[in-house]
This record gives structure tokens, C-alpha cells and sequence, in this order.
């Protein structure tokens, strides 16, 4: 049973500072709460409220905001309407939040739809971003959110990005000091390519470290053609571990380079021998298929012409056997027709002579 948070007459309570709220704490709103929520300067909660408007609309003076664990889909909700059909409930703008930290949150899609919230950025101010188990985060570009002011942004276990920010959103960087991704499986590239700017040049002035580590899809800082100047980041603070596609380095002038791991290209390379290999063997199978039906074909061939051979021979044997035969027969009968008139023809010599 969720145990709710009883919030005492006692007005020393409401000099709290600092608050953290787990997931089994009910909360009770009233004017008390409200008066309480006014003043504090951070606050962490895990909450099964389907709708994240009713906790930041009391947030004016928090500086530090941590969301533990939400059903959120969006961190925040645009144009909710509320108890009546006509009430539309847009959340304020909260210029104190310096900190934001979202966690375990893995309905979270967006941070915020474009261009929805008509009176400008929720968080105009943030310095701190991070980010951590959010597995269908698709996107972080959102005009909710000012880059401007931010100073370390850190992201984990967000599985659904395949890439960190877009370019328009890298070029407003300018105060970044610390970079962390880590543990995102699809992650591609940190900045994606825009082809259509013609701008393809950004200097991260004041980024001092950088650590990409178990990016296994990683195939480059940013695949286009931009150029990424780090003139503040000495070698020694680029970390880049478990990211099996590429190399990161840092030129003597100050850009960061990504290139492939040498051992992916000669696996690539052994990959393209293995095809080309694959394929000549599969071409003299095909050659020698083809050869050896030539040859039964051949063989097919003149077996029918000698079969055909020994056909007509013994068609010509056939014919001489039976003239023989005739012939054999004929000597018979002149043989028996002789036989036969033997006598008479002695007669008719007998007669002939006496005449």
C-alpha cells in the first residue's frame, strides 16, 4: 500500500529545501503542498500519475528536478485540457531548473512535441541533462528545451536512438563541457548530418570531455561531412570503449576525427575476399555444370549416332539375310521341281530318240 505524505500544520516544514519522493509515497496535493512545492529548490519522485502537468505546475523555484521512474510518454504534456471541455492547461515556463534528470522511464517517447507550447521553452536555463534508462526514446530535438546554458549532458541505456542530437541543435553547444553516452544499441552517430546547411563546421569551444563506451552501431561522430573542432579537449580525457566501428582522435590543430578500427576494415576486406572467392567458386561450379552437361550432352549425341549406326547396319543385314533366304528357297523348289519331272523328262529323252 502507497503511504501517503502527510504534510504537518507545523509552518517549520515548509522551509524544506530538498525533497525525494519513491515510488511507494502518495502524494496528497492541497494548499499546504502547493505552498511547500513553491519553495523547495530540488525534488525527486517516482510516480504512477499518467500526466506530468500536475507535478510542474507548482515547480517555479526548483533548480533541481529528478524523475525516478513515470508512465510518461511525454515529459511534457501540451494543450491537456482539464476539467472543463474549454480549458486548455499549458505548462509555465520554469527558468529555475538548472538540473533534470530523468530515469527509468521506458514509455518516455519524446521529451516534447515541436513547436506546441505557443508561450516558448519550459526549460530555458538547463545546464545539467541526463538521461538513463529510457528505452523508447526516440528523439531528443524539442523547442521545449534550451541547449544554450548546458554544460554536461549525460545519457544511458536509451536503446531507441540512433542518433544523440541533430546539427541544428549541436551548433548551440557552446557551453558543453562534459559528453557521456553510453550503452545505446542502436546509436549510429552523436550529431546527425543535416545536408541541407551549407554551414558544416562547429567548434565545441569549452568541451573538455568526451566518453563514448559501448556504442556497438557507432559508425562516426557524425557520418556527413561536418567538421568538429575541440580545441579544449586534451587526449587523455576521449574515451572511447567498446565502440567496435570506429576511432576517435583528436588532430594537432584540435578536430575530432573518427575513423574506422583497422581491424574492422580487414575484417571488411577478408569479408570481400571471402565474396569475391565465394563467387569464383560458385562461377567454375557453374562452368563445370555447364561443361559437364556439354559433355553428357555430347556423349547423348553420339550415342543416338552410333545407336542410330548399329540401326542401320542391322537394317542392311536384315535384308541381305532375307535374300539369301529367297534365293535358298528358290534353289529348293528348282531342286524338288527337278526332282519331281526327273522321270517324265527320261521318258521324254526316250521318245526323242526313237523318233
Amino acid at each position: 500500500m502507497p503511504l501517503p505524505l502527510i504534510i504537518f500544520q507545523d509552518k517549520s516544514f515548509l522551509k524544506l529545501e530538498y525533497l525525494i519522493l519513491d515510488e511507494n509515497t502518495e502524494i496528497l496535493y492541497g494548499p499546504l503542498l502547493a505552498e511547500l512545492l513553491r519553495k523547495l529548490k530540488g525534488i525527486g519522485f517516482a510516480t504512477s500519475h499518467p500526466k506530468s502537468d500536475v507535478f510542474f505546475e507548482n515547480f517555479q523555484n526548483i533548480e533541481i528536478l529528478c524523475v525516478f521512474s513515470a508512465p510518461w510518454k511525454e515529459l511534457i504534456v501540451h494543450n491537456h485540457r482539464g476539467s472543463s471541455s474549454t480549458e486548455i492547461h499549458e505548462v509555465e515556463t520554469l527558468p529555475c531548473v538548472k538540473v533534470l534528470c530523468l530515469s527509468d522511464m521506458p514509455e518516455l517517447i519524446h521529451l516534447g512535441k515541436e513547436n506546441s507550447q505557443p508561450r516558448g521553452r519550459v526549460f530555458p536555463n538547463l545546464e545539467f541533462l541526463g538521461l538513463e534508462k529510457c528505452s523508447r526514446l526516440e528523439n531528443l530535438a524539442s523547442t521545449l528545451i534550451s541547449f544554450r546554458n548546458l554544460t554536461t549532458f549525460t545519457i544511458r541505456d536509451c536503446h531507441g536512438l540512433q542518433y544523440l542530437i541533430p546539427y541544428s541543435v549541436a551548433k548551440n553547444l557552446q557551453q558543453l563541457k562534459n559528453l557521456e553516452v553510453e550503452s545505446c544499441e542502436r546509436m549510429v552517430e552523436i550529431v546527425a548530418s543535416n545536408g541541407d546547411d551549407t554551414e558544416n563546421e562547429i567548434t565545441f569551444s569549452c568541451l573538455q570531455d568526451l566518453k563514448l563506451c559501448d556504442l556497438p552501431s557507432l559508425q562516426g561522430f557524425c557520418t556527413g561531412n561536418c567538421i568538429f573542432k575541440v580545441p579544449s579537449l586534451p587526449s587523455k580525457n576521449l574515451i572511447v570503449e567498446k565502440c567496435q566501428l570506429i576511432e576517435l582522435n583528436i588532430s594537432p590543430d584540435g578536430l575530432l576525427q573518427s575513423d574506422p578500427r583497422p581491424e574492422t576494415l580487414q575484417i571488411a576486406e577478408e569479408t570481400d575476399d571471402a565474396r569475391m572467392l565465394s563467387d569464383s567458386k560458385e562461377n567454375d561450379r557453374d562452368q563445370t555444370d555447364q561443361l559437364m552437361i556439354a559433355d553428357s550432352n555430347v556423349d547423348v549425341t553420339i550415342a543416338r549416332l552410333s545407336a542410330k549406326k548399329e540401326s542401320s547396319s542391322f537394317g542392311w543385314s536384315v535384308k541381305v539375310f532375307r535374300l539369301c533366304a529367297i534365293a535358298c528357297l528358290c534353289v529348293i523348289f528348282l531342286f524338288l521341281l527337278f526332282f519331281l519331272l526327273k522321270e517324265e523328262i527320261s521318258a521324254w529323252r526316250v521318245d526323242w530318240k526313237a523318233l
